[in-house]
Order: C-alpha cells, then structure tokens, then sequence
C-alpha cells in the first residue's frame, strides 16, 4: 500500500471517528446573564443570588430583652418603649437566573444536579459611592459597624447558588439534553422505523460512517486500478 493511499485512510478513519464524537462539557452551569443587586454593587453569574441582611436589636428573652444580631424583619413583639427597635432599613432579596448557559449553549434547569449555597467573596463587592458614607466591608459583606456595635446596626451577606452538569449530557439542536432524549420539534414526529427482527435500530452515527467507508472503498479501488495501468 502506498503512502499516500495509506494516509489518506488514517485520514478517513479519523473523520469516521468524529462524526460519532459528541462535546462534552467543559464549564460549569451559570445564568444566562448576570445577576446583579444593583443597590450595592454585587453581581454574580449562580443560578440565584441573595442578599442577606440582619439588624443589632433587642429581642425578648424571658421577662427581658437582650441586644442580638437577629436576621430578617423586626418581629411583632409586644411594643416596650423602653427598648425600642428601628425599621429595617434594608430588606432581604434574592435574585433568580431566568435561563442557564452551559459553554455558551442553553442548559434546562433540571439538568443541574449538586446545588449548594456558596457565599460572595467582599472582594468582588463594588459598593456605589451613595452607599459608601454608610456601610464599610468587613470579613464577610458589608457593615455599618463603627466600633462596638449599636442598636440599629446593619450587617449584609450575599450568597449565590451553583452546582454542576448533570452526567450523560448531549447537545440535541444546540441546547443541552440528557443523552437518548428525544430532539424537540414544533413539527410533528415522523414514524420510527421498525427495528430489524431481533436487533435495535442502528445508532446515530451509524449511516455516516458507513458512508465513509463506502467512500474510503471507492478510494482504494480507484488507486489499484490506477496502479495496474
């Protein structure tokens, strides 16, 4: 066999091989566009992003009050007007990824699998210059601590929810789906073939490759033919 018959056969072969290959999954799940908390500056690409906020105030606790950091809004304690508690100035939110990407391609949210909470590092909070007058960064967010902490004292947290792809995963018409899932048409399904007695229908892939060995064949007959003459 000749180099060049013989290249020209690894060649095929390789393009045989690739015809089969399906891309598999290099990054991880994140929302299509950005999640942002536009007040204090925080952005994050999670499937859902959450400010958490608590407030240093009384709280009752048997016959008195204690001065605690407690989450959420104040509650609807018996009025003491001699431990008063300020309105929460700041409320909780959570922000949610209308639609997911996974290497650029769409991903359903049902192919996710793992979802934990990971908290938003203070280096990437970019606190708007209206805000700075107020609140300072700390370890873990922000604050309006001073010094020793004072009735009416915020601290804020943000969280975002990731996870990874699910196994098995596919690109069916250039969204992402779980392998054998059938390709969504508006159109309606044309009739599966019969499978052959005893056997399952050929796999995708399976006419390519015939056909380039077909074409690798006419090749090699091609090249012996001219050789003979």
């Amino acid at each position: 066999m000749s180099g060049r018959l013989r290249r020209g056969l690894v060649l095929l072969a390789l393009a045989a091989a690739g015809a089969q290959a399906q891309p598999a999954p290099e990054a991880v799940p994140q929302a299509a566009e950005p999640l942002r908390d536009e007040d204090f500056g925080v952005e994050s690409r999670g499937l859902e992003l959450e400010r958490q906020v608590e407030m240093y105030r009384w709280r009752r606790e048997g016959e008195g009050h204690v001065a605690a950091w407690v989450a959420g809004p104040v509650d609807a304690d018996a009025p003491d007007p001699d431990h008063p508690n300020p309105p929460l100035p700041v409320a909780p939110e959570r922000w949610r990824a209308p639609a997911l990407t996974l290497d650029g391609h769409p991903l359903p949210r049902e192919l996710v699998a793992d979802l934990r909470w990971q908290p938003v590092e203070p280096a990437r909070i970019r606190l708007p210059p209206n805000m700075a007058a107020s609140f300072q960064p700390d370890a873990e967010g922000l604050t309006t601590v001073d010094g020793a902490p004072r009735i009416g004292d915020l601290r804020l947290r943000w969280r975002e929810r990731v996870g990874r792809a699910a196994t098995g995963l596919t690109l069916v018409d250039g969204r992402w789906a779980q392998a054998g899932a059938a390709s969504p048409s508006p159109a309606a399904p044309a009739p599966a073939a019969e499978p052959a007695p005893g056997g399952e229908p050929p796999p995708r892939g399976y006419w390519a490759v015939a056909l380039l060995l077909v074409v690798a064949l006419v090749v090699v007959v091609a090249v012996a033919r001219t050789r003979r003459r």
